[in-house]
């Protein structure tokens, strides 16, 4: 799969009622609106070239289990990498672990 960012383009779905009554048995408005914005942005980004995601000068990346957030080591099966803000990662982190914008 191939992510695009455009950075020219900004869209929102909603999808729920007011007056904070359900929408059906188990529907909510995030199931409903994803495959909407999904539709639209396919759509949109057709003709848009790949655009690699820039991360913001000062965020630190750190690799975290999938499914439980908690902080792994690089290269762990299972791991993702999350953005923090320096100071706000989980913690223990040991700086092997960090990557920070300026070296991706």
């Amino acid at each position: 799969m191939v992510h695009r960012l455009l950075t020219r383009l900004a869209l929102g779905v909603f999808i729920g009622k007011d007056d904070f009554t359900t929408l059906g048995r188990g529907e909510q408005g995030a199931l409903a609106a994803a495959p909407i914005f999904r539709e639209f942005m396919k759509e949109a980004l057709a003709d848009q070239p790949a655009t690699p995601f820039r991360i913001p000068q000062g965020i630190v990346l750190v690799p975290v289990d999938a499914k439980s957030g908690t902080p792994e080591p690089q290269g762990t099966p299972g791991s993702i990498l999350e953005a923090f803000k320096p100071g706000t990662e989980p913690g223990p982190i040991s700086p092997a672990s960090r990557t920070s914008a300026a070296t991706m």
